[in-house]
């Protein structure tokens, strides 16, 4: 296996390179952070990469409209048709 060996130039280019992406990646979790609600702060705090803070709300509001899509579902299934007329009932359910 060969060692790749490296020039001074293209060693300066990797580090300049490496600096700007590492001050991109600040810039860009600043603004996620400074942009999002106290409450989803506290989720991506300590993430050392915009992605990784990006993957962590991705989740929370997955999670989020998978709740609310099996909510919406149920309160569905308590509706019921009245024959002969043209509306919906909430058919409220007692859990006694």
């Amino acid at each position: 296996m060969e060692t790749a060996v490296w020039t001074k130039k293209e060693l300066m280019l990797l580090n300049t390179l490496k600096n700007v992406e590492n001050g991109v990646n600040v810039d860009a979790r600043m603004i996620i952070y400074c942009n999002i609600e106290p409450q989803l702060q506290v989720l991506v705090e300590g993430s050392r990469m915009a992605a990784d803070m990006w993957e962590r709300l991705i989740l929370q509001f997955a999670q989020a409209a998978a709740t609310n899509a099996n909510l919406l579902l149920s309160e569905f299934t308590n509706y019921r048709y009245e024959k002969g007329g043209n509306s919906w009932n909430l058919e409220v359910r007692s859990c006694s």
